[in-house]
C-alpha cells in the first residue's frame, strides 16, 4: 500500500479563496518510509491571507511571500510522487492520508495542482483516503465529551500515545503534525487488529506491518481451531508470539511450528510456543540438519514425531482440516 501522510498550513479556512503556504509529510509503502518532504512554499498570488491563519502557523505574510514560487515547488513536489507511481498507470496510486484531510487538506491539495495548471490530481492519488480522524473517533466515542476538543495532540494522549508538546510548536508544526498523523494510523491500526483477536505483542506494536501480512494474521484469527484440549483451541497459520513470528502447518498429517525471529531463539521461548500453538499429546521434536542445510541462526522448526507419550493418547485431527 503505497500512503502520502501530509499536513498543509494554509492563508485561511476557504478553498476558493485562500492558498497553501507549507506542505509537509512523508511517503509510506508497505509501512516502511520512503522518503520526508517539507516545502515552504508562496501563496497562489490571488490568494486572500487572513492574518488569523498565519498566527496560528506562528508566520508573517512577509515570510510567507519569500517563499519559492509554488511553481517551482509544485515541480519538486510532483518529482517525489513521481518516483514511487507511475501516474499513467490507473492502479498505481497513493492514498492521502492526514488528520481532517478528508474535509480540508485535500480539497486545498487538489485545488492547488489545478492553479499549477495539472487537472490530474487522480492520477496520482486514489479518490477515497485515509483520515485518521474519522477512524479515531470510534475509538473515544465514549470519552468525547469528557475531551477538550479531538485535535490531533488531544486524540494522541487520549489514546496513551506520548508526544513532546515543545516538538509540536511552530515553526516546524506542520511536519510534526504529518509525523503524528503516521503513529496515530499506526496506534488505531493496531486497535483493529486486536479488535478482530490478533494478538500484537508488546514488541509488535511498534513496528511497521506489511498489509499482506496483517491479511495473514487476520486469516489466521478467523480460522476455525483444528483441535481443542483443555490447555486450549490450535489453529493452522501465522501468529505473533513475544519478538517472533510463528507458523503452524500440517504436512503429510504431522504438525510443524516454525519459529522466526530477529533476535536469537533460546529453549525457554521454544517450550512456551510449543505448549501454547501445539496439542498438549503431540510428541515434538527439533531437528539439527547439517551446516548446509541450516535455515539461519534466528529460525527454529519444530516438528511432530508419529506416536505419543505414554499416558496420553494420539491427537486427533477434526476431518477436513489437513
Amino acid at each position: 500500500m503505497k500512503v502520502v501522510f501530509f499536513d498543509l498550513e494554509t492563508t485561511g479556512t476557504l478553498v476558493n479563496k485562500h492558498g497553501i503556504h507549507q506542505i509537509s509529510g512523508m511517503i509510506v509503502i508497505d509501512g516502511e518510509v520512503k522518503e520526508t518532504f517539507d516545502f515552504k512554499v508562496q501563496p497562489n498570488p490571488k490568494a486572500e491571507i487572513v492574518q488569523e491563519a498565519l498566527d496560528v502557523a506562528g508566520v508573517t505574510k512577509e515570510q510567507i511571500l519569500s517563499y519559492p514560487a509554488m511553481g517551482y515547488v509544485y515541480g519538486q513536489f510532483t518529482a517525489i510522487l513521481n518516483k514511487y507511481v507511475d501516474k499513467y498507470n490507473k492502479q498505481d496510486k497513493f492514498f492521502l492520508a492526514g488528520y481532517n484531510n478528508a474535509s480540508f487538506d485535500n480539497q486545498f491539495l487538489r485545488a492547488w495542482f489545478l492553479q499549477n495548471g495539472d487537472k490530474y490530481f487522480g492520477s496520482y492519488f486514489w479518490s477515497n483516503s485515509i483520515d485518521v480522524m474519522v477512524l479515531a473517533t470510534p475509538y473515544l466515542a465514549s470519552q468525547r465529551s469528557q475531551m477538550e476538543n479531538f485535535k490531533q495532540g488531544t486524540v494522541a494522549k487520549a489514546l496513551g500515545i506520548e508526544i513532546d508538546e515543545a516538538g509540536y510548536m511552530m515553526p516546524c508544526m506542520t511536519f510534526k503534525y504529518a509525523n503524528l498523523f503516521t503513529i496515530l494510523f499506526h496506534h488505531i491500526k493496531c486497535n483493529v487488529m486486536e479488535k478482530i483477536n490478533i494478538q500484537l505483542p508488546q514488541y509488535w506494536k511498534k513496528k511497521k506491518l506489511n498489509p499482506e501480512f496483517i491479511k495473514e494474521l487476520e486469516s489466521t484469527a478467523k480460522s476455525d481451531p483444528f483441535t481443542k484440549d483443555e490447555f486450549g483451541e490450535y489453529r493452522f497459520g501465522t501468529f505473533l508470539h513475544g519478538c517472533a513470528i510463528v507458523k503452524v502447518e500440517m504436512t503429510d498429517n504431522l504438525l510443524s511450528v516454525a519459529i522466526h525471529s530477529q533476535h536469537p531463539i533460546g529453549l525457554p521461548m521454544i517450550k512456551e510456543i510449543r505448549y501454547k500453538y501445539a496439542p498438549n499429546n503431540c510428541l515434538m521434536t527439533m531437528l539439527m540438519p547439517s551446516r548446509e542445510q541450516q535455515i539461519s541462526d534466528n529460525t527454529v522448526v519444530l516438528y511432530q514425531i508419529p506416536g505419543s507419550f505414554s499416558d496420553t493418547t494420539d491427537v486427533e485431527f477434526e476431518e477436513g482440516k489437513e
